[in-house]
């Protein structure tokens, strides 16, 4: 407990812990939240198109709408075939606005996103010592990239409204154990079964956090009952959508689903290669992170750093988004603890006026900055998106082709960063044979079996037209077979085979790629 106080992290009840002035809090939000709303409302405007994905969510929210704001048994995308097992909140919901779904999926996770700024003050206010700690992790939060990138991109719909319920259920649960008041328990409880309805890794993300939570803050027969409490109350806010998967046979579809697999190795590997947190240029917020980590554990207060290795442990894409999270609130603890009380020896009382530790944070702050327009500039996922050739391809492919036609999307890139293959049955209605997102819905072996489809396709890029031909004759639907091919330094090569190849006929050249039609199998 000594070590605990040292820093100011002590592990009482803290129920009667002064009362914070309400106007100082209140400018705090309000500043980290305006430098979360730039960071995550730029890149989404300079687009004019969701970035990245989203096709899938918005033929989902057709579907919705068509069965007359009730939940199918199956989507329609990309020729149907897909249970509609998603957890639905946050697609039902966008149904529901008046607006066309493609702008729906552009705008709502980057609004959304901003809020969960705001949620992590509330996180840091609850768990950390004073308000400099709060204010500090959740700017940092604001800025760096893995932080907010994936919530801004089209899948972000559902991503964004997952984690902000989730932050929300453990300021809730972080308030339950200070106070031991019920309404807080309802609180975690409500937060809690809203994220897990918007997100699958949100689902899981709340019972990490909410059983880190229990295992150092129960303490008393009353405090494990309320712990109780609030897990039965998650279950029986989740319980109606899971009765309704019941009624229709499907519940056991969700243990069958998954594309992702636990790789705890790679994913705490990413953090000592600097990796973690897709800081481009320097890692400023990992560094501060680390260095706030080692002190929590001299410390042996052991909250933070349990969370953030529980989730770094976990699989290796989604989840460092979460991660970030303990991450700036252990940043905080490295600046003024680790670097202003350790290296500088700032006496604790002189920590936060301290012109050196400011002067630490405001290059944290330029350097996050920095990384933020580097990952924007290289336009990697999630900043890839649709071109405005790409646009007039689909509808050309739209208007062009018989409705039955089938489309192999060919771009030489990793099936995540599938941006065309993915759009391309939300844009034209036609069927896009190796695109894989969603199929993760009907099982593991039907996804594990669709992604080796995919790779042999995308292989196709170091060979020539005949290994196109070949695999498209493999996986022939009925009606006319095309190959859309996306024009890269990976597949140059592979256009100029297709274009002087009798087995295709081009019928579509635009900026990004060429459209074919295969005419005669090998």
């Amino acid at each position: 407990m000594e070590a605990a106080r040292s820093i100011g992290l002590d592990q009482r009840d803290e129920r009667d812990r002064p009362r914070r002035r309400v106007a100082p809090v209140v400018l705090d939000m309000l500043a980290v939240t305006f430098a979360g709303a730039m960071v995550r409302l730029v890149p989404v405007l300079l687009s004019g198109f969701p970035l990245h994905d989203g096709g899938l969510f918005v033929v989902m929210i057709r579907d919705i709408r068509n069965a007359g704001m009730s939940l199918p048994g199956a989507t329609t995308y990309n020729g149907g075939g897909i249970p509609f097992d998603y957890p639905p909140l946050a697609l039902w919901v966008a149904a529901l606005m008046p607006a066309d779904p493609i702008t729906i999926v552009r705008f709502a996770g980057p609004l959304v996103a901003i809020l969960t700024v705001p949620a992590v003050y509330l996180i840091a206010s609850e768990l950390l010592p004073g308000r400099p700690y709060a204010y500090v992790s959740a700017l940092l939060y604001a800025i760096v990239p893995r932080g907010w990138e994936w919530l801004i991109a089209g899948g972000g719909l559902t991503r964004a409204p997952g984690l902000l319920f989730a932050l929300l259920g453990i300021w809730q649960l972080l308030r339950m154990y200070r106070t031991g008041h019920s309404r807080n328990a309802v609180g975690a409880a409500l937060f809690g079964g809203l994220a897990a309805l918007c997100h699958p890794e949100a689902t899981l993300f709340v019972a990490m956090t909410f059983g880190i939570l229990a295992l150092v803050r129960v303490r008393s027969r009353a405090t494990l009952l309320a712990t109780g409490g609030v897990a039965a109350g998650v279950f029986i806010v989740v319980l109606p959508w899971l009765l309704l998967l019941a009624s229709q046979g499907r519940l056991l579809d969700l243990t069958q689903a998954g594309s992702d697999v636990l790789n705890p190795i790679a994913s705490i590997a990413s953090v000592f290669v600097w990796h973690f947190t897709e800081e481009a240029l320097a890692p400023a917020a990992l560094v501060l992170g680390l260095i706030g980590i080692l002190a929590l554990a001299r410390s042996r207060w052991l909250v933070v750093p349990l969370w953030l290795l529980a989730e770094v442990c976990m699989v290796d894409g989604g989840a460092r988004t979460y991660a970030c999270i303990p991450l700036v609130l252990a940043a905080s603890v490295g600046l003024y603890d680790g670097i202003g009380q350790g290296v500088l020896r700032i006496p604790r009382r002189d920590v936060f006026r301290d012109n050196a530790v400011r002067g630490v944070l405001l290059l944290a702050v330029v350097v996050s900055l920095f990384n933020d327009v580097g990952v924007w500039v290289v336009q990697d996922p999630p900043f890839d998106g649709l071109s405005p050739s790409g646009l007039a391809a689909m509808g050309w492919l739209e208007t062009h082709t018989p409705t039955n036609a089938s489309v192999s999307v060919v771009s030489g890139q990793k099936w995540f960063s599938d941006v065309y293959g993915e759009w391309l049955p939300a844009l034209t209605g036609r069927v896009s044979v190796a695109t894989i997102q969603g199929r993760e819905w009907a099982s593991r072996s039907v996804w594990d079996a669709d992604l080796t489809a995919y790779d042999d396709l995308q292989h196709c890029t170091l060979e020539d037209a005949r290994c196109t031909a070949t695999w498209m004759t493999a996986h022939q639907r009925h009606g006319a077979a095309y190959v859309y091919i996306i024009d890269s330094d990976l597949t140059h090569a592979l256009i100029l085979s297709v274009e002087a190849s009798p087995e295709f006929q081009v019928v579509h050249t635009g900026d990004d790629g060429i459209v074919a039609l295969l005419v005669a199998g090998p």
